[in-house]
């Protein structure tokens, strides 16, 4: 198989126009205000534009930067946010991303995740893990989750990738590294 050949993805049936990835990394486009969490995440023109030019590359797959599931757990300021309660024009302006991205044919998918004890400090000081150890460079004790709000994540991740398909994205990776929170032991 060449790099140039068509691959068709064995689940979805989807087909991506040749092998090559955009991976992964975080942009820090979106929206960001420390006092109103409901002003975090939206997509901006500046998304839009830089998804629109690596759709104008051809690339096979393009996937995402860090996409949050919970606007109060975020690796960074300025990740996108993608939640059950995402606004109408916020879903208008993740769609507008999905068709600039896949205007030449690549396909467009989401990496969806919560840093978990991994959030900074400044922007969560009561970070959930699967127990109450910290990373190596923070004093920050994380919060366990309890069994009700493992539940409540696990739905959290169904919405964003129910909400991403709605608005035309082709699918989601799921973020289970660098110590963010699908990559801890849940026993």
């Amino acid at each position: 198989m060449e790099l140039g050949d068509r691959v068709t993805l064995p689940l979805s049936k989807k087909i991506m126009p040749n092998r090559f990835f955009k991976a992964p990394m975080s942009e820090h486009l979106a929206t960001f205000n420390f006092e109103d969490s409901s002003r975090r995440g939206k997509i901006t023109k500046e998304l839009i534009t830089l998804y629109g030019a690596w759709g104008e590359g051809e690339i096979g797959m393009i996937i995402s930067g860090n996409v949050m599931i919970h606007r109060d757990h975020l690796e960074s300021t300025h990740n996108i946010v993608v939640e059950a309660s995402t606004d109408d024009e916020n879903r208008a302006n993740l769609k507008e991303m999905a068709v600039a991205a896949k205007r030449h044919g690549s396909l467009l998918v989401a990496q969806i995740g919560h840093p978990g004890r991994q959030t900074p400090s400044d922007l969560q000081p009561h970070p959930v893990s699967s127990s109450n150890v910290p990373p190596h460079y923070s004093e920050t004790i994380p919060h366990p989750l309890s069994a009700k709000e493992i539940q409540e994540t696990v739905q959290r991740f169904a919405d964003a990738a129910k909400v991403l398909r709605d608005c035309g994205w082709d699918g989601v990776e799921l973020h289970a590294a660098h110590g963010y929170l699908l990559s801890l032991k849940f026993l």
